[in-house]
C-alpha cells in the first residue's frame, strides 16, 4: 500500500466545491482544509504506483484544480527497509 500526500491549489471561489468532489474518491483517506499557498491538503492511499499515478492524474484534471504537488510517504516499514539498506551498503564497502 502506499500512502502520499498531496497539497492541491483550487480554482479562485471553488474550493468548497473541490474539497467536496474529491471527498468522495476512492484512494482520498483524509482531507483538509489549509491556509497558505495552497488550499487543500490530501492524504492518498493506493494499492500500486500505478494507481496512486490514475488518482493524482484524476485529481489535476478536475476543472477547479489549478495547482497540485504531491509526495510519497515513507511508512515506518519502508523507512526502516531503507535505512537497513544503507546500513548494509556502508558495512560492505567499509
Amino acid at each position: 500500500m502506499l500512502l502520499a500526500m498531496s497539497f492541491i491549489k483550487a480554482a479562485p471561489d471553488r474550493e468548497k466545491m473541490v474539497y467536496h468532489s474529491l471527498k468522495e474518491l476512492d484512494g482520498v483517506r483524509k482531507i483538509y482544509h489549509i491556509f497558505g499557498d495552497h488550499d487543500l491538503l490530501l492524504i492518498l492511499e493506493a494499492e500500486n504506483r500505478n494507481k496512486l499515478m490514475d488518482l493524482i492524474d484524476h485529481v489535476e484534471e478536475m476543472g477547479s484544480v489549478n495547482a497540485s504537488r504531491t509526495m510519497l510517504v515513507a511508512t515506518e516499514y519502508s523507512y526502516l527497509m531503507i535505512t537497513r539498506d544503507i546500513r548494509n551498503e556502508a558495512f560492505a564497502a567499509g
